[in-house]
């Protein structure tokens, strides 16, 4: 696929996700974001699908905690796998992933079972490492800004602390060029980083220390202040 047609994808998708998420009657959590789960159309118009893991997420409920694993392996995220936690937050992070695979092209598990995610983390920090990671089959052929935008939106989206990761419309925002802020979240977001030690759960029902959940709150206030 050219960079337009990734690009397009990438927007339309998200555009749908927040749909679900903040558009709908009743929140939608899809809960299985991945490309088979993602048709395009003859112009490249994407199209989410597969609904069988979808939840509704009623207004006052924060997560769900379930005991069996449903998903695939490669797009969940730590507080999914650790503590069976899942709300909006999960598919931000499969969504994160999905810009991933559009970026590289690979894929989100290779056939050494090596993470996408992983291999990227090594790249994310600077400009000149970011390039390292685009799809070589582009050939160097895309929007310099659009695929800052992208690579930017994939590294909000797959942050290890659920609360820290964006919602879908500043997701949108971001990849449509609107968002100014976001680069005033990434430095709040590296500051977050030097936290003691993470805790997959975030700010949900499983103890965490005190000092922790002052510190993490007061990074959450800052990094969402727009």
């Amino acid at each position: 696929m050219p960079w337009e047609a990734r690009y397009k994808v990438a927007l339309g998708a998200a555009c749908g996700l927040e749909y679900l998420h903040e558009r709908c009657a009743r929140r939608i959590v899809h809960r299985d974001v991945k490309p088979d789960n993602i048709l395009l159309q003859d112009d490249y118009q994407p199209m989410i699908c597969d609904f069988g893991l979808a939840k509704w997420l009623p207004g006052k409920m924060t997560h769900y905690q379930v005991t069996t694993f449903e998903g695939t392996f490669g797009y969940v995220p730590p507080e999914y796998t650790t503590h069976g936690i899942f709300n909006e937050k999960t598919d931000v992070f499969a969504f994160g992933v999905v810009l991933l695979e559009l970026l590289t092209g690979r894929r989100a598990i290779d056939g050494r079972n090596l993470s996408l995610v992983t291999w990227v983390r090594q790249f994310l920090g600077s400009k000149d490492e970011n390039l390292k990671m685009v799809d070589p089959a582009l050939g160097g052929r895309y929007d310099v800004e659009q695929l800052g935008r992208v690579i930017h939106a994939a590294q909000l989206c797959i942050h290890n602390y659920p609360t820290l990761r964006p919602k879908m419309s500043q997701v949108v925002r971001i990849l449509r060029g609107e968002e100014e802020t976001h680069r005033r979240l990434l430095g709040h977001l590296k500051a977050s980083d030097q936290i003691a030690e993470a805790h997959e759960t975030d700010c949900y029902d499983v103890p965490t220390p005190r000092k922790y959940q002052d510190d993490l709150s007061r990074h959450k206030a800052l990094a969402f202040d727009f």
